[in-house]
């Protein structure tokens, strides 16, 4: 199982104290992906993995090793807590156990694990391809019990939105047939435009909506695509709106290839403009991303700035901090490599000195010399898959064997609609390199 990160000294960069014992299903998302990849052959995979630099190949066996303990960590866990239908809650590792954290006990995210599931998926399809058919069906069978139970679980038959959290009524150890459900918060639903929505179309394609007539059509009544005009560049753009406007919220252009449909395509492209354009009008190195508060010390407290973005189209006011975090750069690796290569080598050559150290790039960095001394999955897998292009191609080839391709680009192309008979604007401008 994945832990969610390890300190790092202030100033040698070596590592510090024990791992963070705690995670999430979205970094087993990121670790099932990087497994995988080996699994197909992708050599910046093999490179990351390998227990020998001269021998890539060597990651091979490893990966599949890792993949036969991570099912059995997730099948023992429902075992164990089978009123989590077979979703992660934030977790610990404690001795060789997998437990929720103690204020994740009686409810589960849905963000997260939309990105796990749609993990799950690809990895079920990989293990098939590389000829390891038993194991791929215990993935596809864990899959089947989180799309068994996605509906019970996660969607609000009064709100007709799918639950950002979910409340376990009866307790982790009743099962899902026997167990009830709640929102967590009110009014706190997957109603965005950004990772949320993983887990729309993983219900919509692969949940029962038996018992929930009328569901799967009330999550995309209203769509989470909404129109804005950014106005603060030489030249005015069409974008989707966003939350902040932080680079994760394009997590999911990473998995599933929404960029299939022409105008998410160019709106996605848009935005890329928007983020580098924003940051090189000002001179600054790099780009934001909700990542960890920098610190100017050692410290095993680290706190997370969560508003971090790009200010003139979001919903959400945006800090006026200027903390950067050089994973915000992954996204233009999915339009143009050697835009993401001059921001990632802008931001490492020109960040405090630490911040590129002897594992890799640190989580964030402000430029009066404050640092954030932690590696974490989000700071130091995501630029990689991203380089890697990501998931979307393999996830395209599974859901047009799976028949499902087609419905998923009508719930694609349905979600932009508000942008139908609307010039988009900015299509012909390019992305800003850094300005030095």
């Amino acid at each position: 199982m994945s832990f969610d990160g390890h300190p790092t000294d202030f100033r040698s960069g070596q590592l510090r104290g024990g791992p963070r014992n705690w995670s999430a299903a979205s970094k087993e998302s990121l670790h099932l992906i990087l497994l995988a990849k080996t699994l197909q052959g992708d050599r910046t995979a093999e490179k990351l993995l390998t227990p020998d630099p001269k021998h890539p190949e060597a990651a091979i066996p490893v990966a599949l090793d890792v993949l036969k303990r991570k099912i059995a960590s997730y099948e023992a866990f429902h075992r164990q807590f089978p009123g989590f239908g077979g979703f992660l809650p934030w977790y610990r590792v404690d001795g060789d156990k997998v437990v929720p954290t103690d204020d994740w006990r009686n409810r589960v995210p849905g963000l997260d694990n939309g990105q796990l599931a749609w993990s799950l998926y690809y990895t079920a399809h990989a293990l098939d391809k590389a000829g390891q058919a038993a194991l791929a069906e215990r993935y596809r069978a864990h899959l089947k019990l989180m799309a068994d139970n996605v509906v019970p679980i996660f969607y609000d038959p009064t709100a007709g939105k799918l639950r950002a959290e979910a409340t376990l009524l009866r307790g982790s150890s009743v099962p899902t047939s026997a167990n009830q459900y709640a929102t967590t918060k009110k009014g706190y639903y997957l109603d965005d435009a950004y990772e949320g929505l993983l887990l729309n179309h993983f219900a919509d394609l692969m949940g029962v909506w038996s018992r929930a007539p009328g569901g799967k059509e009330a999550i995309w009544q209203n769509p989470h695509r909404q129109p804005a005009v950014y106005q603060k560049l030489d030249q005015p753009l069409t974008l989707v709106k966003g939350y902040w406007m932080s680079s994760h919220e394009d997590w999911g252009f990473l998995v599933l290839p929404y960029r299939d449909v022409p105008v998410a395509n160019a709106l996605f492209e848009n935005e890329q403009k928007v983020r580098t354009g924003w940051s090189a009008m000002h001179g600054w190195p790099s780009l934001f991303a909700s990542t960890t508060t920098p610190t100017s010390r050692n410290s095993f407290r680290l706190h997370y700035s969560s508003a971090l973005g790009v200010p003139g189209a979001t919903t959400q006011r945006v800090s006026k901090e200027l903390i950067f975090a050089p994973y915000a750069t992954f996204p233009l690796a999915l339009v143009d490599k050697r835009i993401f290569a001059t921001w990632l080598k802008s931001t490492l050559e020109r960040s405090p000195p630490g911040t590129w150290g002897p594992y890799g790039m640190g989580d964030s960095f402000t430029m009066d010399g404050r640092r954030g001394p932690l590696l974490t999955w989000d700071g130091k897998a995501l630029p990689v898959i991203a380089w890697m292009g990501g998931i979307t191609s393999e996830i395209r080839e599974s859901l047009k064997q799976d028949g499902l391709y087609d419905r998923f680009l009508s719930r694609v192309d349905g979600d932009y609609r508000l942008f139908n008979h609307k010039p988009l604007l900015g299509v012909n401008l390019a992305l800003s390199p850094p300005t030095m």
